[in-house]
């Protein structure tokens, strides 16, 4: 098959064993139609839509627009015209489930299965039943293998920089007319997508209403220290423009500076518990897309289900219009209605057999809910086992795990957002805490706690406190703070391959925090962490033993990644 060709047969290759698509595609990848090279016809970033959208996002925005389009414009292949009320897919540790409870969804017409700008992109693209609703590596992987026609791929954000794509797989840019000018292999062009799933989210430094004419001001400044794909050195995507102008920081008088960081897709699954929130002391918040639980994205940085699908659809789908509000009713109330969970484990093992597993059970618990310790009783039953049950020995391990992630407890330190920030020369107060105390939502596993993002260390933040370094795969900023505030434990100078939530509220004790994820269907969507780091879940679990001295043993440690495999 040509790369770049509009005369690709579909291929009906089937491949659910793989988790490719998953319940809504049966092929590897399938070409429905294809558009000739994309339409000359340019915008002025002064017309972009903007109004009425999140602080981060004009700029954001704009770098998007900027970027250049495919070669050739392909819709999403592979959908089928029904998505089933139940399905059950392969992963790597048995099968997942995924349930609507109202019923099968038809596909056409659908927002969420529709191209809604001009690259080719639709929500179900990065969004995918058969990886919980997020991508799996495998998943991208084996698409990548099919021909970069498939719209993931899009220079927008796929690649490591929308620079680094050869230009005879681009098109002009809805903005500006730009082009890539890579020159190497596109496997390395795409290495960021293709070995840890990320993608690009391009966010401005000072973004009104920040600055000196308001409240606030950015607490921080950064010093981009090492760049291996070249975004956060480059003028055309390390600054904010309109129309050829650099928007000028109120703070430093500079052009507003871009940074570009790369985060793995979350899960619009399960989103019930996702809007549900307890803003301290209260109860928990009104789960629908209009409330504002501060736990959307990993930064936090939308306020509702409504806003994210609007200016996901803008940027990512790089679309010169906004969805009409009949196509954003649409798309949430898709993801409302989808519940993901793992249905299947190793060797055939049913965990719903005298559990509590899978996805139908869980659409039926109530969100907002918080017994602390106990965030999961599923498979309480399996402790001690009937005699006659099979797989007794992988089902006490789930048993135990679950237990394990209950109520063994360990010294939770040093970690924004839910330790208090230290008075200077004092220690920093310790919480005696579980895996539970973080996610602690009952049945989902995110955090029951309004604006839930904590700096754990994910990104290299803190390599003094038993965390990783930044890693050489990404580019590393180093954080340097204003007089008279500090980066929370760190001091007033921090380096980091993502400052997180910081970059949203130009706070220096922000950085570094990223929100609470729910942690069913796990096993469906590899890597894990913000930053794909983890490319397992015993990598996961190793983070946490060795970040917080938890001193968990060999089989403690088989137990728990049991367990969460089985979420």
């Amino acid at each position: 098959m040509k790369q770049g060709s509009c005369e690709a047969p579909l291929i009906l290759t089937v491949a659910r064993s793989l988790g490719i698509c998953g319940g809504i595609a049966i092929a590897v990848y399938g070409l429905t139609s294809c558009a000739s090279a994309p339409s000359a016809t340019q915008v002025k970033a002064q017309d972009l839509p903007t109004a009425s959208t999140p602080a981060y996002f004009p700029a954001h925005y704009r770098q998007f627009m900027r970027s250049p389009l495919p070669a050739k414009i392909y819709t999403q292949g592979g959908i089928s015209a029904t998505i089933p009320q139940f399905e059950e897919d392969a992963d790597a540790q048995g099968k997942i489930g995924s349930y609507q409870p109202g019923g099968p969804t038809a596909t056409a017409g659908n927002a969420f299965f529709q191209s809604l700008g001009t690259n080719g992109r639709a929500c179900v693209t990065c969004h995918q039943p058969a990886s919980g609703m997020s991508i799996s590596l495998g998943n991208i992987n084996a698409r990548f293998r099919q021909g970069i026609q498939d719209p993931l791929f899009a220079p927008v954000d796929g690649p490591t920089c929308p620079k680094n794509v050869p230009a005879a797989y681009t098109g002009p840019s809805p903005v500006g007319g730009y082009r890539g000018r890579g020159s190497g292999e596109l496997a390395d062009a795409y290495k960021t997508l293709l070995q840890r799933g990320l993608i690009r989210i391009p966010l401005p430094l000072n973004a009104p209403p920040r600055g000196p004419k308001s409240a606030e001001t950015t607490e921080f400044t950064i010093e981009v220290v090492s760049d291996p794909y070249g975004c956060n050195t480059d003028p055309r995507f390390n600054q904010d423009e309109v129309d050829g102008q650099p928007v000028i920081d109120p703070d430093t008088g500079k052009p507003v500076q871009v940074i570009s960081v790369y985060r793995r897709p979350r899960i619009p699954s399960n989103l019930s518990f996702a809007t549900t929130a307890f803003a301290l002391p209260g109860p928990p918040t009104n789960p629908n897309p209009a409330v504002a639980s501060g736990n959307l994205m990993w930064d936090g940085r939308e306020p509702n289900l409504d806003s994210q699908a609007r200016d996901a659809t803008l940027g990512h789908a790089q679309a010169l219009t906004p969805p009409t509000p009949a196509q954003i009713q649409q798309i949430v109330a898709f993801e409302r209605g989808f519940f993901s969970a793992q249905y299947e484990g190793p060797h055939g093992l049913s965990l719903t057999d005298l559990a509590l597993g899978g996805p139908v059970v869980l659409s039926g618990e109530p969100a907002g809910q918080h017994t602390p310790p106990t965030t999961f009783a599923l498979y309480e039953a399996w402790a001690t086992p009937a005699p006659s049950l099979t797989n007794k020995a992988s089902r006490e391990s789930i048993a135990r795990g679950e237990q394990i992630f209950n109520t063994k407890t360990f010294q939770i330190t040093n970690d924004a957002g839910i330790n208090a920030l230290p008075v200077t020369g004092q220690p920093s107060k310790p919480l005696q805490g579980t895996c539970s105390t973080c996610h602690s939502e009952k049945f989902a596993g995110n955090s029951i706690i309004i604006n839930a993002q904590q700096d754990q260390g994910i990104g290299g933040t803190s390599p003094e406190f038993g965390g990783p370094t930044p890693s050489t795969f990404l580019p590393i900023f180093k954080i340097t703070c204003k007089s008279g505030v500090t980066v929370g434990f760190h001091g007033s100078t921090i380096e980091t391959n993502d400052p997180g939530l910081a970059l949203i509220t130009g706070k220096c004790a922000d950085v570094g925090k990223f929100t609470v994820p729910q942690l069913r269907a796990l096993a469906a969507h590899a890597p894990y962490f913000s930053d794909g780091s983890a490319a397992d879940l015993l990598q996961v679990v190793n983070f946490y033993d060795k970040r917080f001295q938890i001193q968990l043993t060999d089989q403690q440690k088989t137990d728990l990644v049991n367990f969460l495999n089985a979420l």
